[in-house]
């Protein structure tokens, strides 16, 4: 069975997205810590920079250069953190990443990682996918430990319903003859050498070594020592459940190469968790004694994926288009001037578009270049209405604010709606059927269904 290390003092600092420096603690190995940065950044599957048709920026680049990563910036054993949120675990170091929508806000950590959890429930299931409705973290709770354990419950009670087993291509020499005759090998091996009596068998058995099960074990043996006490009995039965099966490092690689739409639908979603996990490079340190796992997503992508997802769940009818592409113009017969907005509504001939900017709720603190964008985007597409959609800060939030803007050499004109959206529940809100919760959908319901009554 595979021994836990020994247990080490915990180190717990918490940073916010674009914050201060903070000192990392003495028991940290800078230069391993460092080192473990950049094969997760080299090593990362999804939540990359912008959208796949995307130039990295110029910010983006210099900071990889500088560091081979872009996670976060060290200044000595000073440590900032840039735009990626959540947790990360690294020997004795917790590091905690709030967004910055909840900068100054005293919110429990456990409500802030619930929040997140919310969050990505609207977007793609591979960027976490566990149940929104699943389990509730409690104040106090490790989520690591918490999330280990939910992966613990769900593994050991699906291999114990329907263990996967596999046919798979074994060769052996007996004293009998099973499935087919390897001629070559008899000939060669045994006929050769007096051993007629021995037969090489060619055959294809029903077992439970496979892919599959290695890549379960694998992540099963590497959640042991995240685990809290329940995690670890049910991970310890799900590792004597797949006894036997090759042990070995398993990667995303791995998950990838098997095919989900050939599983039962429990073992496709064990698998996609398994994924998430090894995405995090889930393993231990240089030394191979402490625990590493990193759950770090870019707060800007999480933000406007979460809202688009919430439009397309909740409003069907609106037939949101997410991400498509238009040109303000033609160049030489050609397309030109090639522009992408979050969100587009045929029906309503209707931009929306998600800024993940935490200000001040008026127009005068709009970016004008937010303004000259929503304009590009309404030449564009020929749209009269054009909605700026940006996360409110506590307290009152304001009705709709309006701008319109007229259209040179022509009669019609441009109106930008700037909205200032709750997208925090109460603080009270410690899981997702409580009322906080409940109540924060209803709102954004209510909220987002006002966009394109003009």
């Amino acid at each position: 069975m595979t021994a836990l290390p020994p247990t080490l003092p915990r180190h717990v600092l918490t940073l916010t997205e674009f914050g201060d420096f903070a000192a990392l603690p003495d028991a940290v190995d800078l230069e391993g810590f460092k080192a473990y940065l950049r094969r997760v950044w080299a090593g990362r599957t999804a939540f990359h920079e912008g959208t796949p048709t995307d130039e990295p920026s110029e910010e983006l680049l210099a900071e990889v250069r500088r560091n081979g990563q872009a996670l976060l910036q060290f200044d000595g054993r000073e440590v900032r953190a840039r735009n990626y949120c959540g947790l990360l675990r690294y020997g004795p170091l917790t590091l905690r990443i709030v967004p910055k929508l909840f900068a100054g806000t005293a919110r429990p950590w456990e409500g802030v990682f619930r929040h997140l959890q919310y969050y990505l429930s609207y977007g793609h299931p591979a960027y976490f996918p566990f149940d929104w409705s699943e389990a509730t973290l409690l104040a106090g709770d490790d989520p690591l430990a918490w999330l280990a354990g939910l992966f613990a419950r769900f593994a050991r009670h699906t291999l114990s319903e329907r263990p996967l087993r596999t046919y798979t291509a074994v060769t052996e020499a007996g004293s009998y003859l099973r499935g087919r005759l390897d001629v070559g090998a008899y000939l060669r091996e045994q006929l050769g050498t007096g051993q007629w009596q021995h037969v090489h068998n060619e055959y294809s058995a029903y077992q439970l070594d496979n892919p599959f099960n290695q890549v379960v074990w694998c992540v099963a043996a590497g959640l042991l020592p995240l685990a809290g006490a329940g995690g670890r009995e049910d991970l310890r039965d799900v590792l004597h459940e797949l006894e036997g099966v090759t042990v070995r490092p398993c990667t995303v690689h791995d998950c990838d190469r098997l095919a989900v739409g050939s599983l039962p639908p429990p073992h496709g979603r064990l698998l996609a968790m398994c994924r998430w996990f090894l995405a995090g490079a889930l393993g231990a340190d240089a030394a191979g004694h402490h625990p590493t796992f990193t759950f770090l997503v870019p707060a800007e992508r999480v933000f406007e994926a979460f809202i688009t997802g919430f439009i397309g769940r909740h409003f069907p009818g609106w037939r949101a288009e997410a991400q498509r592409t238009a040109y303000l113009g033609t160049a030489a017969g050609k397309p030109a001037g090639l522009v992408r907005n979050d969100l587009w509504l045929p029906g309503h001939q209707a931009v929306v578009d998600v800024k993940y900017k935490c200000i001040e709720p008026h127009l005068g603190a709009v970016p004008p270049g937010d303004l000259y964008q929503m304009l590009a985007y309404a030449i564009a597409r020929q749209a009269a209405h054009v909605h700026l959609v940006y996360p409110a800060p506590e307290g009152p939030v304001p009705g709709r604010l309006r701008m319109t803007v007229p259209v040179p050499a022509s009669s019609t004109s441009v109106t930008i709606h700037v909205h200032f959206v709750t997208v925090t529940a109460p603080a009270s809100g410690n899981g997702p059927n409580d009322a906080a919760f409940l109540h924060l959908t209803q709102h954004l319901q209510e909220k987002l269904g006002e966009i394109i009554t003009f």
